[in-house]
C-alpha cells in the first residue's frame, strides 16, 4: 500500500506530491499534480487502487502513463480542471507561506543567539570566547543553509505556480473557444445571452441577435469531403471575426450555424451589420489544396431580431431563427429581419 498522507494537512500533502513528482523526474504539470494529490489525499479510491496496482507491477510512471491516468479518472471536464489547478496554486501559496514562516523562526533564533553572545562577550575568558565563536559560526552556517534552501524552494514553487497559471489561461481559452473556427463556443453564447437579457430588463438596454447559416453546406462535404467542409467553416469564422466589434459576441452556434450578439444595437443597425457580413462572405472565392482548386462561392442566409420588453427565455432566439428560415425559403444568400416577418404575418392575418 502507498501510505496516504493525513488529509488534515494540505501543506504536508503538497510537499509529498512535489517530492514524488521530482523523484519520478516528470513535469510539474497540473495533470500530474492532480493525479498524485488525489492519491496521497486518498480522495479517489478507484485511482488509489489503480496506482497501487501499477506500483505492484513495477510500472514506470512516464508522462504518457500519467496522461492516461488523468484522462481515465478525471476525464475532459475543463471547469473541474480549472478548479483543481486553482486549488493547487492555493496550496502552493500556503506552502510558500509555511516555508517563509520557518525561515522567519530560524532568523529570530539566530538574532537571539547573537544577543546572548553579545551579553557574554564582556565577561568571558579566552576559552569561552572561542566556544562562542564556534557557536556563532555554526549558527551562521545553519541560517545560511536555511536561507539558501528556502530560496531554492521559493524558486521551484514560483516556477510551478507560473506553469499552472499558464495552464489556467489555456484551459480558460479552450473552455470558451470553438477550436475549428476560433469563435466563441455555444457555452459562451448561452452565458452572454443570459447576461444581455438581464441587462436589458434592468438597464433599459437593447441588443440585436443575428442567426446565420451557411447555404448548401452539405454540398461542400458531399462533393469535396469533410476537410473542405471544415475549411469553409474556418473561412466563415475568419470573416465574422474581422467584421464584428470587440463587444460583439460571434459564436459557432452548432454545425454550420452561427450566432452573433450585438449589444446596444437596434434592428436597423443589426440589419446593416448582417448585410455587410453577407456581402463580405459572398464576394470571396475559396480555393483549397496545393493546386488552389476552386470549390465555388460561399454564401450565407441571416435572420435578424431585436430584444423586446416582452421577450423571455429563448423567445428572441426563436424569432431570429424564424427570420433565418424565411431567408432560406426566399432564395438564400440574403438577410431577413423581423420587421419583414411581422409585415408578412400581418398580411396573412388580413386575408
Amino acid at each position: 500500500m502507498h501510505g496516504h498522507a493525513p488529509q488534515s494537512h494540505s501543506n504536508d500533502i503538497s510537499n509529498i506530491v512535489l517530492e514524488r513528482i521530482n523523484e519520478l523526474k516528470i513535469s510539474t504539470s497540473p495533470e500530474n499534480y492532480h493525479v498524485w494529490h488525489a492519491y496521497y489525499s486518498n480522495s479517489n479510491q478507484e485511482l488509489c487502487q489503480h496506482i497501487d496496482q501499477l506500483i505492484k507491477e513495477e510500472t514506470l510512471f512516464t508522462e504518457e502513463i500519467h496522461q492516461g491516468i488523468h484522462k481515465r479518472f478525471f476525464g475532459e471536464d475543463q471547469q473541474k480542471a480549472l478548479d483543481d489547478i486553482r486549488n493547487s496554486i492555493s496550496q502552493m501559496v500556503n506552502l510558500a507561506g509555511s516555508e517563509l514562516g520557518n525561515m522567519g523562526q530560524e532568523i529570530t533564533h539566530f538574532e537571539s543567539s547573537l544577543t546572548n553572545c553579545e551579553e557574554k562577550l564582556t565577561t568571558t575568558s579566552s576559552d569561552m570566547l572561542q566556544q562562542l565563536i564556534v557557536r556563532l559560526l555554526s549558527d551562521t552556517r545553519h541560517i545560511h543553509d536555511t536561507t539558501r534552501n528556502t530560496s531554492q524552494s521559493m524558486s521551484q514553487l514560483s516556477d510551478q505556480v507560473d506553469a499552472m497559471r499558464s495552464e489556467i489561461e489555456e484551459l480558460t481559452k479552450d473552455a470558451s473557444i470553438d477550436a475549428l473556427t476560433e469563435l466563441s463556443n455555444r457555452r459562451i453564447f448561452d452565458k452572454s445571452y443570459a447576461k444581455l437579457m438581464s441587462d436589458a430588463y434592468r438597464l433599459d438596454f437593447s441588443f440585436s441577435l443575428l442567426m446565420l447559416d451557411i447555404d448548401h453546406f452539405k454540398r461542400f462535404n458531399d462533393e469535396y469531403g469533410h476537410t473542405v467542409g471544415d475549411m469553409v467553416l474556418r473561412f466563415v469564422g475568419i470573416i465574422l471575426n474581422r467584421n464584428t466589434k470587440s463587444q460583439d459576441v460571434a459564436t459557432r452556434y452548432g454545425g454550420e450555424e452561427f450566432a452573433i450578439l450585438l449589444p446596444g444595437t437596434s434592428l436597423q443597425e443589426g440589419m446593416a451589420v448582417a448585410e455587410r457580413l453577407r456581402q463580405s462572405i459572398s464576394k470571396q472565392t475559396l480555393r483549397v489544396g496545393r493546386k488552389k482548386r476552386n470549390v465555388g462561392k460561399i454564401s450565407v442566409s441571416i435572420g435578424v431580431a431585436q430584444f423586446q420588453d416582452s421577450d423571455e427565455g429563448d423567445s428572441l432566439i426563436n424569432r431570429a431563427d424564424e427570420c433565418l428560415y424565411k431567408a432560406k425559403n426566399e432564395g438564400r444568400n440574403r438577410v431577413y429581419g423581423e420587421r419583414a416577418l411581422k409585415s408578412a404575418k400581418g398580411k396573412l392575418d388580413r386575408q
